[in-house]
């Protein structure tokens, strides 16, 4: 995870191994999904004076 502080942006990333690229577009969505929500409120709750209100995930 990395803070991006001048566009007060999260980073995260992950990697998925498959052959099937169908598969692999739908996990990512569903994984993009919950990241961020889960980031999110994380962030919020424990650090509520931090700016960052965006979260990007990065494959």
């Amino acid at each position: 995870m990395r803070f991006h502080e001048p566009r007060e942006e999260v980073y995260f990333s992950y990697a998925l191994d498959s052959e099937d690229e169908h598969g692999i577009t739908s996990a990512e969505t569903e994984i993009a999904r919950s990241m961020c929500a889960t980031v999110r409120d994380v962030v919020l709750r424990l650090h509520p004076e931090l700016p960052y209100r965006t979260y990007v995930t990065v494959r």
